[in-house]
């Protein structure tokens, strides 16, 4: 027989009325009738009726937190938990009904570790999503490399022992826990039966552009982590040689023409890189993998521009 465990399912949001009932829902299914589990929704200044449709949900507690990043709404809803075990997710996924019973047996089989499942899609996704929820056909859904807040599972004494979520930065505070996880020694493991559909991707490339610049901008606050990290020498790269290839193009045309090459094939490392991690046995379709160079040239683009963000506003400061 699996123990059963005291959770807290703690949910950030900031006008998730869209996903915030479904949300609700999936929990709701899950949880069916355990009295040991406790579901947290922290609002974080919601200016639609996110508060309102959490309310229609019996047991669920709402707390208000209107300032403050996500690492401080997320630790302000642990702070008033009682649960043994966190859990945390956002408030536009949906858990799956086995999903805490997969929580209880991964505690049994591993304990003193930290779980983190991925990001499904949901039905009928556009290709902006499918393409970047990258998986090869017979594998479902590819995991992550760090924690995503979209699916943590954690003792409540480890998380208090790391000291919680980074709450200075705008995001980014999952992948920092994870380092902290690893900092501390303690066991990490990925399960795609902890993995949750994801309802709020970008659904065109503008948006994942403005994501992943808004992702982006923290990396020059803490610069002593961003070096260390591939992805960001990778965008820093194509950054500099961007912008030389520009200036250059009007005095030196074949200097810039070559740089803006450069600049543009720079893409296809994240996309080698994210179809081996997918499990692609093989290439896929000339049309699939335009597309994911797209998305791949699209992020770049926006980390870039969180850099330049993220420096004007340290000028400006």
């Amino acid at each position: 027989m699996t123990t059963r465990y005291r959770f807290s399912i703690v949910i950030p949001a900031h006008n998730e009325a869209q996903y915030i009932g479904q949300c609700l829902t999936s929990i709701r299914e899950g949880i069916g009738q355990r009295g040991d589990v406790e579901v947290i929704v922290v609002d974080n200044g919601s200016s639609d009726n996110t508060v309102a449709l959490a309310r229609g949900f019996a047991g669920v507690q709402i707390l208000e937190f209107p300032d403050g990043k996500v690492g401080a709404v997320r630790n302000h809803g642990a702070r008033h938990s009682r649960g043994e075990f966190l859990v945390f997710i956002d408030g536009d996924c949906l858990l799956s009904p086995d999903w805490l019973a997969h929580a209880e047996a991964l505690i049994a089989a591993h304990p003193g570790s930290v779980f983190g499942g991925g990001c499904k899609l949901r039905p009928d996704p556009v290709w902006v999503e499918k393409y970047w929820l990258l998986s090869a056909p017979d594998r479902p859904t590819t995991l992550p490399s760090k924690l995503i807040g979209a699916s943590i599972l954690i003792a409540r004494h480890t998380f208090e022992t790391l000291g919680g979520f980074n709450e200075q930065v705008s995001s980014g505070e999952d992948s920092m826990l994870s380092d902290q996880v690893i900092q501390a020694g303690l066991p990490l493991r990925f399960d795609d039966r902890l993995s949750v559909v994801h309802l709020g991707n970008a659904l065109t490339l503008g948006e994942f552009i403005r994501r992943q610049s808004w992702h982006a901008e923290n990396y020059l606050s803490r610069i002593e982590d961003s070096i260390r990290d591939p992805v960001f020498l990778l965008v820093s790269v194509f950054l500099v040689c961007l912008l030389t290839a520009l200036a250059a193009l009007a005095l030196l045309p074949p200097i810039g023409l070559g740089l803006l090459v450069f600049s543009l094939l720079l893409p296809l490392v994240l996309t080698a890189k994210r179809l081996l991690r997918a499990g692609f046995r093989r290439p896929p379709g000339p049309t699939a993998l335009v597309r994911i160079y797209l998305l791949d040239l699209a992020y770049l683009v926006g980390r870039s521009l969180g850099i330049l963000k993220g420096l004007r506003n340290r000028q400006v400061a």
